[in-house]
């Protein structure tokens, strides 16, 4: 149950992320950052000059935004100033405006409070991106499980060979995108709970670094090959043996590589290369694709993203560069992209030397 004196109702919060979005919460609470102390000032100089219209009119809306984001405490006040504004008895509003502006800097430091520890940062975030993530890969096997009911029902039936083709394409479809969901999920839980049981190997020189990309191409080259597009691999450089944890590295590098080429046109070359010196070896993947949208480079410089509060964006693709970033920042690495509209996306790999 809320304390009635409590300044912050978290409840009405909560709710309103609920139906609207975690991220929806931020919005209301900047705008009402925004308007509330314009609200206030207008309010005290009506007051000074004993406008009771103008009063009323400050007090209510002050007194509906507050409600709006749980400042209960002072959605009451106004509420009470407001009654006093309708029923003209000016001294008693002025008398209560004198609490206004106090109450109102406890309910924005209150909200100041929240949005450290709400549902925007930290563990919360964490929980929400897999959640979000383990809800796609239920959506994927319900998916699959209805290609293979029809599948089933329509096995026995002679001429239907083109509609059992296409089920079956379906169902592979269906798989990998759930042994890539599985494969993130399991990957990010591996690097956030190892605590410091991550696996050091070395990649010595270029012939590793090529191996290491072969291995990427296996996952991501089947992606575009239906659709004409070569993977082009620049010479890896004369790089120093450097510490790092391949399937970290791998699994960064593959998730980039499978973005470039979903984004790419159709016949389009994807292409990676590589920078070494004696303490880093950065990895840059590049495509031709439509660029990324100022939504989804928002949600990308946000830790973990807003995966689940923006509609109209590619998730898959979202995902992977989020998955990339984590990890790799994981292990003391760095994920930028650099993106323009029509005119493609890069994405720099930045490997550091791990300690033995």
């Amino acid at each position: 149950l809320a304390d009635d004196n409590a300044v912050l109702d978290v409840s009405v919060l909560t709710r309103l992320g609920e139906d609207n979005g975690d991220g929806e919460i931020l919005d209301f609470i900047d705008d009402f950052r925004q308007s509330a102390p314009r609200s206030a000032d207008a309010f005290q100089a009506a007051s000074s000059i004993d406008d009771l219209s103008v009063m009323t009119l400050q007090a209510h809306d002050l007194k509906s935004n507050a409600a709006v984001v749980g400042l209960t405490r002072l959605s009451r006040l106004c509420q009470t100033i407001e009654l006093s504004c309708i029923d003209k008895r000016l001294k008693a509003a002025q008398a209560l405006g004198l609490d206004l502006a106090p109450e109102l800097a406890e309910a924005l430091s209150a909200l100041a409070d929240y949005q450290a520890s709400g549902p925007g940062t930290g563990e919360n975030v964490q929980a929400k991106f897999l959640a979000e993530v383990g809800h796609e890969l239920r959506g994927t096997l319900n998916r699959a499980l209805f290609h293979i009911s029809t599948l089933a029902e329509n096995g026995n039936e002679l001429g239907n060979f083109d509609r059992i083709e296409d089920q079956a394409v379906s169902i592979h479809r269906e798989a990998e995108q759930m042994f890539e969901l599985a494969g993130d999920v399991l990957m990010l839980l591996r690097t956030e709970l190892a605590q410091g049981e991550i696996g050091v190997e070395t990649l010595a020189g270029p012939e590793d670094a090529v191996q290491l990309i072969s291995e990427c191409l296996k996952d991501a080259r089947p992606t575009g090959v239906d659709r004409g597009i070569e993977i082009d691999v620049e010479k890896m450089p004369d790089a120093a043996p450097i510490n790092t944890d391949r399937d970290v590295t791998r699994r960064s590098i593959g998730n980039l590589l499978k973005n470039a080429t979903e984004a790419s046109p159709d016949n389009g070359t994807v292409s990676i290369s590589a920078t070494s010196d004696d303490a880093a070896l950065k990895f840059f993947v590049t495509d031709q694709g439509a660029g990324l949208s100022p939504d989804e480079m928002a949600c990308l410089a946000e830790p973990f993203g807003r995966l689940w509060d923006i509609a109209g964006t590619n998730k898959n693709l979202t995902r992977r560069y989020l998955v990339a970033d984590r990890l790799i920042s994981g292990i003391g690495g760095r994920l930028d992209i650099k993106t323009a509209p029509g005119a493609g996306t890069t994405a720099t790999l930045l490997i550091t030397e791990m300690p033995d």
